[in-house]
């Protein structure tokens, strides 16, 4: 390369109009509909894990205000237990479904990248490492958002435990 400041540019210029390649649109409409659709699920996951954790400090917030219903110390032990695990719970969801649209994304930065590649005529080699890399992600992806439910229902059955136990000490 030169020391010429006009070629230099002209070649970088041409350079980057070869680095993105038209791919084409109407096939990643549904690629983008799905990304969409499995990150408004995660999305919920979340939002529904937060009213969880809500619904935690509500029950303990009754349970030790000046008005309470019982003092804590009065509060049965499978309660309180019960009270951990789903806080735990519902945090570890929240967790892992905020993962879960990290992964997401990342997969289809690695979808696009795959596409830009096959579409350059990359090698081979290069297109099946990228495509490794893509459905790794995809299925660490899955597997997040698996997790994130199943932590969903262990903290909303725990907290449905924790007010039984509460309901069933209750002084009548």
């Amino acid at each position: 390369m030169s020391d010429n400041p006009e070629q230099l540019a002209t070649c970088m210029e041409s350079e980057s109009r070869s680095l993105v390649p038209d791919i084409p649109t109407e096939g990643l409409k549904h690629d983008w509909g799905l990304l969409d659709r499995y990150q408004a699920f995660s999305a919920e996951l979340v939002r529904m894990s937060v009213g969880g954790i809500a619904a935690v400090g509500f029950l303990v917030t009754a349970l030790a205000g000046k008005d309470g219903l019982l003092k804590i110390s009065g509060v049965p032990l499978t309660s309180r237990l019960s009270m951990a695990v789903s806080l735990s719970a519902f945090g570890l969801s929240a967790g892992t479904a905020l993962a879960h649209r990290f992964v997401s994304s990342d997969s289809m930065a690695f979808h696009m990248s795959l596409l830009r590649m096959q579409l350059r005529g990359r090698a081979n080699a290069d297109i099946s490492s990228e495509k490794a890399a893509r459905d790794r992600r995809l299925k660490l992806s899955g597997a997040l958002l698996l997790v994130s439910s199943s932590f969903l229902s262990i903290g909303a059955l725990a907290l449905a435990v924790s007010f039984i136990a509460l309901l069933s000490n209750i002084p009548q």
